[in-house]
């Protein structure tokens, strides 16, 4: 990545700027086709703007982020794609309590075997030793329950964690973690959410409406509007591979548009040469 932006021009690349609004359709001569609006009040006019906002992010926001409004079916895309909740804990022991199991690198447990646990323990998949490390285990949490814990305290979570790992080791010499470290992708404003699922009543063209550029192409019009992410890759959503793809198809997207603009462009005017 490093290499990547130390090749971009100065001053291309902006950190930290939270976007309150993004307008777009202008047609005239005087507006830019599309600007980009900051909190701080900056703003960036733009001919193409690229969408990589989270689905979740994008329910909650995308009735006031787009001026104009997003048109129906990408609305609708936005409803109906459902977003799960995963997150993940990692605890770190100054003495490893499963040093005496020489085999253990994860265990896993289903909805069933778990329906008699506790508040947001019921959530808890999988318990996984950290490759490269012999001090950290990985707890990771899924569903409504990683909701919940994430409103929880460290405290409460070390507390509820040790007495599910006492049961599940059947030790009850387990001592409480040194450190803990979590994710909070559900409550964080710029996630709202980990990743998205094929839900019932949903198909492959909500994905494609979420993917499809605004305005609608056509030999008058480009579009400004481009959308990329997970969730716009209707095969691969929910994966890194979908959010990559999805990336590289609207780079090439934008750089046809380009060249069919360029295309359009009548040629500059050569100076030639005249003798008297």
């Amino acid at each position: 990545i490093n290499t990547l932006y130390e090749a971009l021009p100065p001053n291309k690349v902006h950190f930290c700027k939270s976007v309150v609004k993004i307008r777009w359709g202008g047609v005239s001569d005087v507006f830019p086709r599309g600007v980009v609006i900051c909190e701080n009040g900056e703003s960036f006019p733009a001919d193409y703007i690229i969408i990589t906002i989270p689905l979740g992010v994008l329910k909650a926001l995308s009735d006031t982020l787009f001026c104009p409004g997003l048109p129906a079916s990408k609305l609708d895309a936005i409803l109906k794609i459902p977003v799960g909740f995963n997150s993940k804990i990692f605890l770190e022991y100054s003495q490893p309590f499963w040093t005496w199991n020489k085999d253990f690198e994860k265990a896993t447990f289903d909805a069933k075997s778990m329906v008699c646990k506790k508040g947001w323990l019921k959530g808890v998949d999988s318990v996984q030793l950290v490759k490269g490390s012999n001090h950290i285990v990985r707890v990771t949490v899924a569903g409504p329950q990683a909701q919940c814990m994430e409103c929880l305290s460290d405290k409460e979570i070390i507390c509820d964690l040790s007495d599910f790992l006492k049961e599940v080791f059947c030790k009850k010499d387990i001592p409480e973690p040194v450190k803990i470290k979590r994710s909070g992708w559900s409550c964080d404003p710029c996630f709202y959410g980990s990743y998205t699922y094929l839900g019932c009543g949903v198909s492959s063209k909500d994905f494609y409406n979420l993917a499809s550029p605004l305005p609608e192409q056509t030999e008058l019009c480009d579009p400004v509007l481009l959308f990329a992410g997970e969730a716009t890759c209707p095969v691969n959503f929910g994966t890194i591979r979908g959010a990559k793809a999805s990336g590289i198809r609207e780079a090439e997207r934008l750089l046809q548009l380009i060249r069919l603009q360029q295309e359009k462009e009548p040629p500059c005017p050569q100076l030639m040469e005249c003798s008297i």
